[in-house]
């Protein structure tokens, strides 16, 4: 599991792990202009940030119906936000910032995101008051992490999640989430990662479809969730996402097995920040904001041994997303 955090979400938090980045580039690139680097690395950054955002909001609901009163379940998911192949790269355009262009006499480009693969592209920093290219500032723009080279599937950062469910009176349940684990290591924190929600049978209050054979209900829970992670170097990555989700779902039984649906929306805000101080980068903060938006989801839950339950759901949204759960269910 570390090696999941440490190579995919942090592959290139600093890109000091990348062959054409070399520290002394990064220091310059923001020692010229901070907010250059700070936009330049946001943008790099985007993809990974939208899909950790997207996979939190995911994995509350396996279904529409509460459970009876003190029902429970404990349920582990795991959430995948496919990034999608359009932002494995993003338009660098020299107009957008103060004093980084592309070398060549080129205006602007199709440069890798975290996502994107390899590239040849070489920029410069220049005085933006003469345009002159100051010397030795050329270095080369930061590789992706190669997820163009993953058949068939779209990769994305794993977000994984403990669920707990109690039934409470009047058709209502009370669902809880949080990091099954809090460190990894001595260098990764995921303390403080905690969500609430309310599920309510709303079948009930309305005239006409009391009767109707399937469960309606509807579902808004709150997640926020903390990563942090330093290094023996004291490069020092930190990202928070705050996860608002609004669902409407419904469900029919069929014996062992549940199909259900959703349609809802996610408001979902979230901030990144890195130090590298080998590179002479102190606390460099970024915000992700308005990543959420409409989703709509299918999935079923399989009943074994009666006590145990896997689901499995895909949903629409900005990133699509793969959810798997497994757990204990008294109902």
């Amino acid at each position: 599991m570390k090696r999941i955090f440490t190579v995919i979400i942090l592959t290139s938090f600093v890109l000091l792990a990348n062959t054409n980045v070399k520290a002394q580039d990064l220091q310059q690139f923001f020692d010229e202009s901070e907010a250059d680097g700070i936009q330049y690395l946001g943008e790099y950054f985007r993809p990974a940030i939208v899909s950790a955002s997207n996979g939190i909001a995911n994995g509350w609901n396996n279904t529409a119906k509460p459970h009876k009163l003190f029902g429970f379940d404990a349920t582990m998911t795991v959430s995948v936000a496919g990034i999608p192949e359009t932002d494995y790269n993003f338009l660098f355009k020299n107009e957008d910032y103060n004093s980084i262009r592309l070398v060549g006499g080129q205006t602007e480009a199709d440069l890798p995101t975290l996502a994107g693969g390899d590239s040849n592209q070489q920029l410069e920093v220049y005085d933006p008051e003469t345009g002159a290219t100051i010397p030795n500032s050329q270095f080369g723009a930061p590789n992706g992490a190669g997820f163009d080279q993953v058949p068939v599937i779209k990769p994305g950062l794993p977000i994984i999640l403990a669920n707990i469910g109690v039934g409470l009176p009047k058709n209502t349940e009370l669902r809880v989430r949080f990091s099954p684990i809090s460190n990894i290591g001595e260098d990764i924190s995921i303390a403080g990662s905690f969500g609430i929600g309310v599920l309510h049978d709303i079948k009930q209050w309305i005239p006409g479809i009391k009767l109707a054979p399937l469960d309606i209900s509807a579902f808004v829970g709150y997640n926020r969730y903390n990563f942090n992670y330093i290094d023996a170097d004291e490069n020092e990555v930190s990202f928070t996402s705050s996860a608002t989700t609004f669902n409407i779902l419904a469900s029919k039984k069929l014996l062992f097995f549940t199909p259900y649906v959703g349609l809802g929306f996610n408001a979902i805000n979230s901030s990144f920040s890195f130090s590298a101080p080998s590179a002479g980068i102190e606390n460099a903060e970024f915000e992700y904001d308005n990543l959420g938006g409409a989703r709509a989801t299918i999935g079923a839950r399989l009943k074994i041994l009666w006590v145990l339950a896997l689901n499995v759901d895909y949903t629409i949204q900005k990133y699509n997303t793969v959810n798997v759960g497994l757990g204990l269910n008294i109902r």
